[in-house]
């Protein structure tokens, strides 16, 4: 599921998508299901549509930050503050879910590396 959040940061629409790619699933939604039910619980599938709903903006949002506020630093510090706001929203929920860590530190890295990516090419993109 992790993975199918860092394509989450292009576009979030293709996290379920890339889900089904994953799991090796068709297009029927029975055959999504049953390979779903073995890896999350009902309360862990919450809490993932609500991580997804919250952890970081699309590639093309971060663009438009940084645009617009013309500072790598709020640019950052947005991401960091969506990320910030999931851990404090599903906090609550980590006995039920089985988590001994925060969610966002899994992923964290990954995230932060494609954003330094993104930044240093819509630079030199900019410079031409």
């Amino acid at each position: 599921a992790s993975r199918s959040l860092l394509t989450g940061v292009l576009a979030k629409e293709v996290v379920i998508a890339n889900m089904a790619i994953i799991y090796g699933i068709g297009e029927t939604a029975g055959e999504f299901a049953a390979a779903l039910s073995s890896t999350f619980t009902p309360i862990s599938a919450y809490a993932f549509m609500i991580f997804v709903l919250l952890y970081t903006p699309c590639v093309s949002v971060i663009g438009v930050i940084r645009r617009e506020t013309n500072s790598i630093k709020w640019t950052v510090f947005s991401v960091l503050y969506q990320f910030g706001i999931v851990n404090s929203v599903l906090s609550d929920w980590k006995p039920a879910i089985g988590l001994k860590e925060k969610i966002c530190y899994h992923i964290l890295s990954d995230l932060l590396l494609s954003l330094q990516g993104f930044i240093s090419l819509s630079d030199r993109l900019r410079e031409k």
